[in-house]
């Protein structure tokens, strides 16, 4: 639905600031995104058909719209269609899709805004898989909810086992956990002693515990990953994992359909391997089918599957080699799920690339993209409709020139762009004139959609080239 109402009418008022030091932390779902900026507030856009949103309704956003009015927050976590939250306190915040139980609030009703759970303990790290959660807290104990279907909580499976639960459970006995991750159907726990334990769901290899057998295509308890380091950095998709361990190299395992192992082939990995040892590196992520990684000079590197422009390098076309994406920013994070990609430089600017096509990119369209494009940064989280500047494309479809009119008032001074539904900018300029005539001869028909835009606004309007 969300697809057709915005190709047949955009127009979004949108105030920004345009300072830096905006974004500390992006988690990406499937097709909805999450992020805290550096004062503590948090913001997400994207589908939000299970009020995975948190703003109080179901209705989706193109643009990045802040969630309440606390600005406490600490870290977000990004599921299939549901997100938990930690605040600076230690509080634990769930909302969206709660079919599974994956809300934690003992219920299987959905819920459109973020809603305290857990045990009274003080919480420090959470992580979301597909449909279930993990939640690391101060006394070192791992606790999990949501789905059970794969034994991500480490309960019995099948006929007479735990299908899910919609209330936190601990995690074995052991109180010498550190640091936790999920992804898709499965969890990481890293112990005191450095050592990794995974558990879940591992039909692509991706817990790293050796060759996939009957005994080995899922873990009902935490085991231990084999040829394990002392990790400092963790990311996985649910198919595939990576980690940088404390001298900086990269490894890899899992899935590797596409490349996204990045050692030039696309045979499986199913213990955790060395791939790049030339370089030392800084952040890693690991998306649907492709790998975003950091190096120590912030350089920022993409590989794997690319169908929806994900590498960020202008094409479509796969890679299985670590290829080279941008070196000109210092980049400093990464955040990478299904098929679009995120990365945070060092001014705290936020940039995202890939499927838009539910508006998780926060770009104000449907329109994929295939390098990486600055999202503003917002200071006013609603439509600002009184101060809205409505434009119509005139005429609308056209043969060979259009202009943009605003019912009378002046569109002097913004900026225009004309882009493909492919993503690409095909047209730009600015307005000097009212009722100037753009020629469009040039471009292939097909529907386009114009962006007027200011140094605080941004409207947009979908028009079709015959």
């Amino acid at each position: 639905m969300i697809k057709i109402v915005v190709l047949v009418y955009i127009s979004v008022m949108l105030i920004y600031q345009s300072h830096a030091q905006c974004w500390n932390q992006v988690s990406a779902g499937i097709f909805h995104t999450a992020a805290i900026k550096s004062d503590g507030t948090l913001w997400a856009c994207g589908s939000n058909d299970y009020g995975q949103l948190g703003i109080g309704s179901n209705q989706s956003s193109l643009v990045p719209i802040q969630i309440g009015t606390d600005n406490n927050w600490k870290h977000v976590s990004m599921g299939r269609r549901h997100c938990i939250a930690l605040k600076n306190d230690g509080t634990l915040w769930t909302w969206g899709a709660n079919y599974w139980g994956q809300v934690g609030d003992g219920t299987t009703v959905q819920k459109n805004l973020p809603g305290q759970i857990g045990p009274n303990k003080v919480w420090t790290k959470v992580s979301a898989g597909s449909d279930h959660n993990i939640a690391l807290a101060a006394d070192s104990t791992i606790w999990a909810w949501g789905d059970n279907n794969w034994a991500q909580l480490a309960l019995p499976v099948g006929q007479f086992g735990v299908a899910f639960k919609s209330e936190m459970v601990k995690i074995g006995i052991q109180n010498d956990w550190i640091d936790i991750l999920a992804g898709g159907d499965s969890n990481f726990g890293l112990k005191v002693d450095k050592t990794l334990w995974g558990w879940g769901h591992n039909e692509t290899g991706h817990l790293g515990i050796g060759p996939i057998n009957q005994n080995t295509f899922y873990r009902g308890s935490p085991t231990k990953v084999l040829n394990s380091q002392p990790w400092k950095k963790l990311s996985t998709s649910g198919g595939h994992t990576a980690g940088i361990d404390f001298e900086g190299k990269l490894w890899l395992w899992g899935s590797n359909t596409k490349g996204q192992i990045g050692d030039g082939t696309t045979i499986q990995i199913n213990i955790p391997t060395l791939i790049e040892n030339n370089a030392e590196w800084i952040d890693v992520s690991c998306g649907g089918r492709h790998t975003l990684a950091i190096r120590s000079d912030n350089s920022l590197w993409a590989w794997g599957l690319n169908q929806s422009g994900q590498l960020g390098d202008g094409t479509t076309e796969d890679k299985s080699f670590i290829s080279l994406l941008d070196s000109t920013k210092n980049w400093i994070k990464v955040s990478s799920e299904n098929l679009q990609s995120f990365a945070i430089d060092e001014d705290g600017r936020l940039y995202a690339w890939g499927n838009n096509e539910s508006g998780q990119l926060g770009t104000n369209d449907l329109l994929d993209r295939k390098s990486p494009t600055e999202i503003l940064c917002p200071t006013s989280s609603l439509y600002d409709n009184s101060s809205r500047v409505e434009f119509e494309i005139i005429p609308n479809p056209s043969y060979n020139g259009i202009s943009f009119s605003a019912d009378g008032n002046s569109l002097i001074g913004m900026d225009f762009e004309i882009i493909s539904l492919s993503g690409n900018i095909v047209l730009s300029g600015k307005i000097y004139k009212n009722d100037e005539i753009y020629s469009i001869s040039n471009l292939a028909s097909g529907i386009y959609v114009a962006f007027l835009k200011s140094d605080k606004h941004i409207s947009s309007k979908k028009f079709i080239k015959l």
